[in-house]
């Protein structure tokens, strides 16, 4: 039997094989080479599996599902069964990991002794920087706050605690949220690894990201990325640290904006605390959540 690898990851992707390709190259870019991965179609009608098997590389493997579930839950939890590695990590197939992903995050869960590491994210639209996603501010948990899944590195073992994802239709969060918190509940320890490991592109934020088939945005960051990360990293931060934040106000200077984004915070905290899948206000936020990610389905150019 083949020895197991240090780390399996899982690649959910649906009818994204032009900008899987820069993902793939990502990842076989890793400084870390012990490594599976799982590429698990959510029913992909495109040219996928030829992008996945034109690396020629035994450590990726293809994986379609017969019935497409319109999220990467299923997908997930495909790959989770079949899941190897001491170590688990979810890849988004839009998403692009530094060269020194796994192996940074694997030494800081193992000299922590964390469950879940994870570094800093630095999230893009078509216009370049938006935001960057770290740990938490002092005094906020981690179960009120989010990191998106491409970040993380789970121990098998809290994966074995927390179980499969939850198909959305039964939910009123999304999906990848809803596992964050999950992780948080089974008493998570979370460390933080204090550098950027990835590049983060969210189809929202890209109008018809799944119809438009055009040269896509990562393949300028990935030639960026091969040939010179501790540059690009650099770049992307600083560009970050010069955009104006929602407190970078100066005096006379309308503060509705603040009020808003301050309102938003103390309303997601409060039910937070009173339960958005329990309680009194779970109907409510299922039929909120549903009815929004129909919204970013028609946005992404996905059918209902």
């Amino acid at each position: 039997m083949a020895a197991l690898p240090i780390v399996s990851v899982i690649i959910a992707t649906y009818n994204r094989s032009h900008t899987l390709r820069f993902t793939l190259q990502s990842l076989l870019n890793q400084e870390l080479t012990d490594f599976e991965a799982w590429v698990v179609g959510d029913s992909c009608t495109d040219d996928s599996e030829a992008v996945v098997r034109s690396f020629n590389d035994s450590r990726l493997h293809w994986l379609n599902l017969p019935v497409n579930s319109g999220s990467q839950a299923m997908p997930n939890n495909a790959g989770l069964r079949r899941a190897r590695g001491r170590y688990i990590a979810f890849l988004g197939h839009d998403d692009l990991w530094f060269p020194w992903y796994l192996n940074r995050l694997v030494a800081c869960a193992e000299a922590e002794g964390a469950d879940v590491a994870h570094g800093l994210c630095i999230a893009l639209g078509p216009e370049g920087v938006r935001l960057c996603i770290g740990p938490p501010r002092p005094g906020l948990a981690y179960r009120a706050h989010f990191v998106p899944p491409s970040c993380w590195l789970l121990r098998r073992t809290i994966v074995e605690r927390c179980g499969f994802w939850n198909d959305p239709l039964s939910i009123g969060t999304p999906v990848d949220f809803h596992y964050w918190r999950r992780l948080c509940d089974a008493g998570a320890t979370i460390r933080f690894c204090t550098e950027a490991t990835m590049l983060k592109f969210p189809s929202s934020w890209f109008r018809l990201a799944y119809q438009d088939k055009s040269t896509p945005v990562q393949a300028a960051y990935w030639e960026e990325l091969a040939a010179q990360p501790l540059a690009l990293e650099r770049r992307l931060l600083l560009e970050r640290a010069t955009l104006p934040t929602i407190f970078s106000y100066t005096f006379g200077e309308p503060a509705l904006p603040m009020l808003l984004y301050a309102f938003r915070i103390v309303f997601r905290r409060t039910f937070d605390l009173l339960g958005r899948d329990e309680g009194w206000f779970a109907p409510f936020f299922y039929l909120r959540f549903q009815r929004q990610r129909r919204m970013m389905r028609r946005k992404r150019g996905l059918s209902l």
